[in-house]
């Protein structure tokens, strides 16, 4: 009977209820359905059914395979064995499912009837765990009884390291209880062992306390860091872990991480961070005392919750020295150290579909915490309807509508207006208690923003003309008028309120065209691709007019009568308005370069060629401003990058002053080719290059079975974030370089020239198939110095790894090794030895 025999469990009662009897298959509540590759044999003597080569059994929600099953219809009891190939291997072992527990063993006997078992060398899956046994059975409240058994987080069927439980009770999708326990590793016993055990074996997770690490540091004691509790809510839409550090010279610190996530409506994570650092003795000089604090809050609101409506959240505030003192974590964190900023913004926004116009309301911070000052923006409200085309509101009786209507219905019109509160205070003077202190620096206004333009291609779409007219308003609640003090001897600023509303509008005009060409070369270079350069040129002229707004005056700077220019409105929120008539010419030039091939893999004739890119853009730039008396051409600037295969990457610029210089280096009306006869001075360059190697088996995109979607999905997103393992002599190297030249004219003094070099380099390597390196430096070629260096070294242990952090020199200088199971589970079992950066010395 060979060949692939199915036959489903009705067709079988209708055939075998004569033989078996009513009684014995009414019984069975449940449909069974078996099938067996090789042949299925059925004794109707005595009510069995043999089941031979890949077998399978589906009752209910177990689900049975095996090389072997017998079945037996009158008792409902089942029998699966394994079976030996020709070399002596096992194949086709028994395997239980039942919901998230499975179970694998070399035989087992099930009842579906009552829900017992007895199962022999099996090994079961509990969650993120294994229990492997000898004799384990299944009673009928689902609870599994094993005699001696061996708990790990390790997949093989010997596994690298196990805990012995003696007379041990599984209770599915809640915990293990055990008796007598104790660590093997290597199946070498440890000395690490307990009377009992609680075991968690909730597949969600369940509340507990966080054991701490221990250990000692020359600056701060003895300590117990990290330790804490963790909790989740039943409904899983809210956990929390309280955890801190203690250490025995003084100094302490707490840490409150909040994870929400409510299906289809928003999700955030809270972290709160206070710490206090103390060193040295009260009694000596040396003594100090720092409070740090940090708050950390994302939210975001699902598109689906309500649409037309978003929400969202980013804040980090906090001291400026908090991540300098973070003596809690084991890594530095080349992000943290490296941030001298924290930002904030708390966002609303909805959109309206009566009036095509959308809201959106902006709370910010911004936090320098070299400069020690903080910003607050509250609010930043930006109202702005969506283009609209006025001509197209008016109806048409004709059916063929004239060429000037057309042309009409093609200007569009849009409108924002936005309005601004912003204070700035330094972050020695911002106390709960002074807050009044936020009105110091108060500045706010309103900005209204409306343009007008359209596109008319003309000469067969070859030129685009684009008019244009912007109008734009400022509304502010005061002035600020400057004057020279002859008392004082000082320019003064006195603040006048008043409303002011200054307006200034601009009316514009450009022609863009495209224009293609190619370069051959000659015959014997072009190959049997038939290789060409392509050449993209993007013309760009535009003429723009603005008139003069009469809001600058002048005023007396100094005792000798000197004169200076401002406006009433140098120190507001938007800054003051254009200055001066203006009527500018512009031009651009954008090109690119491509290589263009023919394709020899295309048969169809729908992609013939193949395009390379040489380089991405090269734009030159510059302008005459025909309403100035003098100094009417502006710089010259040239930019530039491209990609080449992924591999090379560049950018660079430079800006170039047409105008020359007298002894005093005060600007002349007078070209530099005239007077020092070149054509230009380079007041600034910069130049950015890239370098990125891979090697073939350095993989691009991640394909996995396990964990979920989103999980593969963050991982495929930041693939350099992760290490590759599995192949040896698999790599990637990063290399960067920096230029930056500036070039400052001074009065009456010789010119300053900035340079700045940087070059960056960072990498990692399999160096076998299980050990890993990473590095990362940058060094300073200017000042001739390194900055931030850290290597890494990490050895796959299958369930076990082993991380080597090191940050050689600096003021982080540090490392730490630990070796630790991978399994969260069991994320306590670990040895490690470190030497943080704090013991090098805490900052104030």
């Amino acid at each position: 009977m060979n060949g692939l025999r199915v036959i489903p469990v009705l067709m079988l009662i209708m055939v075998l209820s004569n033989a078996f009897g009513q009684d014995t298959i009414s019984q069975l509540e449940t449909p069974v359905n078996y099938n067996a590759e090789d042949s299925m044999v059925m004794d109707l003597k005595k009510e069995k059914a043999y089941l031979y080569e890949n077998a399978h059994i589906d009752y209910g929600a177990y689900s049975l395979e095996a090389c072997f099953i017998e079945f037996d219809f009158k008792t409902k009891n089942v029998l699966a064995k394994y079976c030996v190939d020709s070399t002596g291997k096992k194949r086709g072992i028994p395997i239980l499912s039942d919901g998230d527990t499975e179970t694998e063993a070399d035989s087992l006997m099930f009842n579906f009837e009552s829900k017992r078992g007895i199962t022999y060398h099996v090994k079961l899956q509990e969650g993120e765990g294994y229990v492997h046994g000898n004799k384990v059975k299944r009673q009928t409240n689902g609870e599994i009884h094993i005699d001696t058994a061996l708990y790990t987080t390790c997949d093989l069927d010997h596994p690298h390291y196990y805990f012995k439980l003696r007379k041990a009770i599984i209770i599915p999708e809640d915990k293990i209880i055990s008796g007598p326990i104790n660590l093997y590793v290597a199946d070498i016993p440890t000395p690490l062992g307990l009377p009992f055990a609680f075991l968690p074996n909730q597949k969600k997770g369940s509340n507990g306390i966080i054991i701490p690490t221990y250990g000692e540091s020359s600056s701060l004691g003895f300590f117990l860091a990290n330790g804490g509790y963790y909790h989740k809510f039943k409904n899983d839409q809210l956990s929390t872990a309280i955890t801190g550090d203690i250490y025995t010279k003084g100094s302490w610190a707490l840490y409150n991480t909040t994870s929400y996530k409510k299906r289809y409506k928003h999700s955030g994570n809270l972290k709160l961070t206070f710490r206090k650092t103390k060193t040295g003795e009260k009694e000596f000089d040396d003594y100090s005392e720092k409070t740090d604090f940090l708050v950390e809050w994302s939210h975001k609101q699902d598109p689906k919750s309500i649409p037309g409506m978003s929400f969202r959240a980013n804040i980090k505030a906090g001291t400026g020295s908090v991540y300098e003192n973070d003596f809690g974590n084991n890594v530095v964190s080349p992000n943290n150290y490296l941030t001298n900023t924290f930002n904030s913004n708390i966002a609303f926004g909805k959109t309206f579909k009566k009036v095509p116009s959308n809201i959106s309301v902006n709370l910010r911070h911004s936090q320098n915490t070299n400069t020690g000052l903080i910003s607050f923006t509250l609010p930043d409200i930006t109202y702005s309807i969506n283009r609209f085309y006025p001509a197209k509101w008016f109806n048409s009786s004709n059916v063929v509508k004239s060429k000037a209507r057309k042309q009409l219905e093609k200007i569009g019109i849009t409108y924002i207006i936005n309005s601004k509160n912003e204070t700035t205070i330094a972050d020695t003077l911002l106390s709960l208690n002074h807050l009044d202190r936020l009105n110091d620096n108060m500045r706010n206004g309103i900005k209204h923003t409306a343009t007008a333009s359209a596109s008319f291609p003309f000469l067969g779409n070859a030129i685009t003309f684009t008019p244009s007219v912007n109008a734009n308003a400022l509304m502010y609640s005061y002035r600020t008028r400057k004057y020279f003090d002859n008392e004082t001897g000082t320019v003064l600023t006195d603040t006048i309120n008043d409303f002011m509303a200054p307006m200034w509008a601009t009316f514009s005009a450009s022609f863009t065209s495209k224009v293609y060409g190619f370069y051959q070369f000659a015959d014997f270079m072009q190959g049997a691709k038939q290789s060409k350069i392509r050449h993209v040129l993007t013309p760009n002229a535009s003429f723009s007019l603005r008139p003069d707004n009469g809001w600058q005056y002048s005023y007396i700077a100094d005792s000798l009568g000197s004169l200076n220019y401002a406006t009433p409105f140098d120190s507001q929120i938007y800054g003051s308005t254009p200055t001066g008539s203006s009527g500018k010419v512009s031009f651009n030039l954008i090109n690119s370069f491509e290589m263009r091939q023919n394709n020899q893999n295309d048969t169809t004739g729908d992609n013939p060629y193949v395009y390379k890119k040489l380089l991405d853009n090269l734009t030159l730039s510059s302008g005459y401003d025909l309403m100035r008396d003098s100094l009417n051409w502006d710089n010259l600037s040239i930019s530039g990058r491209t990609n080449i295969a992924k591999l090379f990457n560049t950018r660079f610029g430079a800006t170039f002053d047409p105008y020359a210089r007298d002894t005093n280096n005060v600007i002349m009306n007078q070209f530099t080719k005239d007077v020092e006869g070149k054509l230009f001075n380079i007041t600034a360059a910069n130049l950015a290059f890239g370098i990125n190697l891979r090697s073939k088996k350095n993989k691009t995109k991640v394909e996995s079975n396990k964990g979920s979607e989103e999980e593969l999905e963050e991982i495929n997103e930041n693939l350099d974030q992760y290490k590759q393992f599995g192949e040896a002599w698999n790599w990637s190297l990063n290399l960067g370089y920096n230029f930056q030249y500036n070039r400052r004219f001074q009065y009456d003094a010789k010119d300053t020239f900035q340079l700045t070099q940087t070059l960056n380099v960072s990498g990692q390597m399999n160096i076998t198939a299980n050990w890993n390196m990473s590095f990362q430096t940058n060094y300073d070629i200017t000042n001739k110095k390194f900055s931030y260096t850290s290597v890494e070294v990490t050895r796959d242990l299958h369930c076990w790894e082993l991380t080597f952090n090191w940050v050689p020199f600096g003021f982080m200088k540090s490392y730490n090794i630990q070796i630790n199971v991978k399994s969260s589970l069991l994320q306590d079992l670990k040895l490690q030895r470190r030497r943080t950066w704090y013991d090098n010395g805490v900052r104030d």
